[in-house]
């Protein structure tokens, strides 16, 4: 492979890490703001909760379902919209076009995991329990760990793209 292109590869890693990283952290945070104010941020609303807690497990498995399915298309090669687009409004500047398309991948991917931890901090700011509260964000941070930055897609992807 060529140095530059792996040059370019490991600094597009750097940031998905970092990225991934940070993404990681704000679980980690919605724990802490849950557990050291849960008493005094959570409201007095009566709510369903049962019933808005199987809907957004639901949820949370469509989630997981459209992350795998939408990040394997945009790999795959299968939204030519995409990078037509890109290439068209030049939003790349000098990066290539395979960086752009994985860290999209990625991000989109990464967003809808971190959504499920969003659902269960709402239930918990609802009324519901800590018990619901840490399902959701375990839900959330193993979809996070599957989906993480991985440096033989992105080689993968840039071998295929290069071979297009």
């Amino acid at each position: 492979m060529d140095p530059n292109v792996t040059a370019v590869i490991d600094k597009g890693m750097r940031l998905l890490r970092l990225i991934w990283t940070l993404m990681i952290g704000t679980l980690g945070v919605y724990l802490f703001i849950c557990h050291q104010f849960g008493n005094e941020i959570r409201a007095r609303i009566d709510v369903p909760i049962d019933t808005m807690r199987l809907v957004l497990y639901l949820f949370a498995a469509v989630n997981v379902m459209i992350a795998y399915y939408t990040r394997k298309m945009l790999l795959s090669g299968k939204f030519t919209l995409i990078d037509q687009k890109a290439i068209n409004s030049n939003l790349l500047g000098d990066k290539p076009l395979f960086l752009s398309k994985y860290a999209t991948a990625m991000i989109v991917a990464l967003a809808l995991s971190e959504s499920i931890a969003i659902f269960g901090l709402v239930l918990f700011l609802l009324g519901d329990t800590y018990k619901t509260l840490h399902i959701f964000i375990s839900i959330s941070a193993a979809a996070m760990v599957y989906f993480r930055p991985k440096q033989e897609e992105i080689v993968n992807l840039s071998i295929a793209m290069k071979a297009r």
